[in-house]
């Protein structure tokens, strides 16, 4: 009975969808920075140490003006995305920022950025296997993204200090 049991199960995995080219996403760093790219989704577990990542598929460093660099999510990942982390450009070097793109299902189908300047993003799964998606990563977006981080963090460190400062008899 368990070698029975054994091989339907072995006939079902095999007449599966194939598990080694299911989504490539490729990534161009079209920018004048260095960054780091993290491709991550569910059923995968690697996690950098240092950047609060989980479900890190793969990563690479991406030198400025460089690519493409891309990694295919094998069968069964789910909720893809490709987040980017850089250092803040222009008045926010002391940001850390991050820049994230997943698989949406809108209207057309595609990888976009996520609405989210902290990387949060509900990430849907791509449909069925061998499509191919690119991303570039230009000056703007680092510019554009870096500066709203920058105005936030500025934002919530005046909020802490009108708090602190009130809970010391200070206003």
């Amino acid at each position: 009975m368990k070698t029975r049991l054994a091989a339907i199960a072995l006939l079902a995995l095999s007449a599966g969808p194939a598990a080694h080219a299911c989504a490539t996403i490729r990534v161009y760093n079209d920018s004048d920075h260095k960054i780091h790219a993290f491709w991550t989704a569910g059923g995968c577990g690697g996690m950098p140490k240092y950047d609060e990542l989980f479900l890190v598929c793969h990563s690479r460093w991406m030198e400025p003006r460089s690519g493409p660099d891309s990694y295919t999510f094998p069968w069964g990942k789910t909720a893809q995305a490709v987040t980017f982390v850089f250092n803040g450009v222009e008045h926010a070097e002391e940001e850390h920022v991050r820049l994230t793109y997943s698989y949406h299902k809108d209207h057309s189908p595609k990888y976009q950025q996520c609405g989210s300047s902290d990387g949060a993003c509900g990430a849907a799964t791509i449909p069925a296997c061998g499509h191919h998606y690119s991303i570039n990563v230009t000056n703007q977006k680092l510019i554009d993204l870096s500066l709203d981080c920058a105005v936030k963090e500025a934002a919530a460190r005046a909020t802490e200090e009108r708090t602190h400062g009130s809970h010391n008899g200070h206003h």
